[in-house]
């Protein structure tokens, strides 16, 4: 499976960035993608996002899931919500406090739609004390 080319500029980000397509396919994960969870792009690809990370079959990430997707609504959630999108045995061995947005992408030419989940760890900023906002 291809990754779409208008992600390239995503690659590096200091942030995790997943794109999921509209039958939860991954179809781009970046490198702080790698490092945190330790898969690749190759490992991942054309996976079911659920199928890697089980938990997030829940009814409350599916629904925000596809709010985002099919009725272009762009959502914002933190793990203090009780919901994280990687496991924290996933992230190189640490707790990690993650704050993530899931936003709606469509191809210019509209061939192809998708949810890209973008996932801070903000941990740090929590121990801190500073603002999320």
């Amino acid at each position: 499976m291809n990754t779409p080319e208008d992600f390239g500029v995503l690659i590096n980000l200091p942030v995790g960035v997943c794109a999921v397509d509209t039958s939860l396919n991954i179809r781009f994960w970046n490198r702080r993608m790698e490092l945190w969870t330790g898969l690749t792009m190759d490992d991942v690809s054309g996976r079911l996002i659920t199928e890697l990370f089980p938990h997030l079959e829940a009814d409350l990430f599916l629904d925000r899931l596809n709010d985002s997707i099919y009725r272009h609504i762009p959502q914002y959630f933190s793990s203090s919500l009780g919901l994280s999108i990687i496991p924290e045995d996933k992230t190189s061995g640490r707790p990690m406090e993650q704050r993530t947005s899931i936003v709606p992408y469509r191809r210019n030419d509209g061939s192809d739609e998708y949810a890209l989940l973008i996932i801070e760890d903000i941990s740090d900023l929590k121990k801190r004390g500073g603002s999320l906002s």
